[in-house]
């Protein structure tokens, strides 16, 4: 089973992700980190179950969230200075990243690289999948 860690899931592309997740068995979203909505269940807000009862976290606390639930992969549809920070907090911590976020800088995207490839976490930037 994959632990899922959702930064934005209150966004449309988060709501989106987050309600798919929460329906397949193969995957266990175990938090999901946001600026709005802190302390709202992640089922209501995306219109679904949650059997895991997860509560929207404060973004500001990612490293604690992290430390807590042990994800496997973070999916990131946030905003591009948002992305830009927690996304390397991630790959500090060895977690997989799929980014759908867009307008990130170059010297951004040439440091996520060189991260990417020292810690060994595998990344994906896939931008402009708005609905």
């Amino acid at each position: 089973m994959i632990k899922l860690l959702i930064l934005g899931p209150t966004g449309s592309m988060g709501k989106l992700i987050s309600n798919l997740a929460l329906k397949d068995n193969e995957i266990d979203v175990v938090a999901a980190c946001d600026v709005t909505h802190i302390g709202d269940d992640l089922g209501f807000i995306s219109g679904v179950n949650d059997p895991n009862k997860i509560k929207i976290s404060d973004v500001n606390y990612l490293q604690k969230v992290i430390d807590e639930t042990k994800p496997d992969v973070v999916v990131d549809f946030t905003v591009a200075k948002a992305t830009e920070k927690n996304c390397k907090i991630c790959v500090e911590n060895g977690i997989k990243c799929v980014i759908g976020t867009t307008a990130m800088t170059q010297d951004f995207l040439d440091e996520f690289e060189k991260l990417v490839k020292t810690k060994k976490a595998p990344a994906v930037i896939s931008p402009n999948m708005a609905t």
